[in-house]
């Protein structure tokens, strides 16, 4: 270890005078590693096996310390931000992680129920299939899945009902890569700074085209049906990636430009393109527009899980 420290200090020094000079820079619209600003620091830390678990580019992002390595771990085992190149434009994009498959750092909740609901979000693995959904405690070291443990009753008067989750952070324009699953019966959203809806619903497997509504999987709630009937079968893992441009205002706070949904993709279909929303789809976080806001999962519809959530900002 001492000989690693000593070959950094001395690669550091000699690179002092064009690594920060890089014109690739990490940018810092989210002030998440503002000191950092060249993705070759990054690059070299690997190169030296002190951070043998960061990932750059294209493949799979993990922690980037070992739960061994104690104090370091730390410091990021509870949001992993990720430098990575695009492949297009060679700009650097950042890449936030915000679950870390351990606990619910990072995440705040909150009840739009009446009474109010409990929080039934929790961290472990699951048994599933398209009827059943059940919490599996988590072995010593395994990581977990996000899971709203509200049940089947959910649509009954004296259903447990549950809370909204969403993180501490918040984002404007960004793409979120995320997979998902609903047992039957469940629905849930996936709630782009706390306002705009992507539907999940379980029930729309196996439903006609023709037949498809603004509540149905893959629709903007209230704005948009999907454009084709991509859902999977419940009780199966499923994988949203969605491509969207926050509403923009100038310096006295007027709104100058809507929402947009680029492009929603379901399972690798397309299933939006090109949705401008006008305003909040409803049931969302505060029902007021902004320039930045957090994702969102809806927690009062039935059990859901998530997993590999990941936002990628521009």
């Amino acid at each position: 270890m001492k000989r690693k420290l000593i070959l950094l200090t001395a690669m550091l020094f000699a690179l002092s005078s064009t690594l920060f000079a890089s014109e690739t820079t990490v940018r810092r619209s989210s002030n998440l590693f503002p000191n950092i600003r060249s993705l070759d620091l990054f690059s070299d830390f690997r190169s030296l096996d002190l951070f043998p678990n960061l990932t750059i580019g294209n493949r799979t992002e993990r922690p980037l310390m070992s739960q061994q390595r104690g104090r370091m771990q730390r410091g990021y085992s509870r949001n992993l931000m990720l430098a990575r190149r695009s492949v297009n434009s060679g700009e650097v994009a950042v890449s936030f992680v915000p679950f870390n498959g351990t606990n619910l750092d990072g995440w705040k909740f909150k009840s739009i129920t009446d009474p109010p609901g409990e929080n039934l979000w929790k961290v472990g693995s699951l048994k599933v299939d398209d009827t059943t959904f059940e919490l599996i405690p988590l072995q010593r070291n395994e990581k977990g899945y996000l899971l709203n443990m509200t049940g089947f009753d959910w649509r009954e008067k004296e259903a447990r009902k549950g809370l909204l989750i969403y993180t501490e952070k918040t984002f404007g324009d960004c793409t979120i890569k995320l997979e998902f699953l609903v047992p039957k019966g469940s629905n849930s959203g996936v709630y782009l700074m706390g306002e705009y809806e992507v539907q999940i619903n379980a029930e729309t497997f196996g439903k006609p085209d023709e037949r498809l509504g603004q509540g149905d999987m893959g629709a903007i709630y209230s704005a948009a049906k999907a454009l084709t009937n991509a859902c999977g079968e419940p009780g199966t893992w499923q994988k949203y990636e969605i491509e969207f441009v926050a509403p923009k205002f100038d310096a006295d706070g007027n709104k100058t430009s809507n929402a947009l949904f680029k492009k929603v993709t379901l399972n690798g279909k397309v299933v939006q393109e090109n949705v401008e929303v006008k305003g909040p789809t409803g049931g969302g976080l505060t029902m007021k527009e902004a320039a930045a806001g957090p994702l969102m999962f809806q927690g009062d519809h039935g059990p859901v899980a998530f997993r590999n959530v990941k936002i990628i900002l521009p």
